[in-house]
């Protein structure tokens, strides 16, 4: 099953939406919404939670 997370502030929520379809490619993806958001800075901020 694919899972799906999404956060908005400090809210957080999980579920399953649906399964994998078979000739889907199972991947993670995060996907940020907002406004003058710098790649190097989200980068750098999920390279130090390692």
């Amino acid at each position: 099953m694919r899972l799906v997370m999404q956060g908005v502030g400090s809210r957080f929520e999980q579920f399953y939406d649906r399964a994998w379809k078979t000739e889907e490619t199972r991947q993670t993806r995060l996907v940020f919404i907002g406004r003058d958001l710098k790649s190097s800075d989200i980068e750098s901020q999920l390279v130090a939670l390692n």
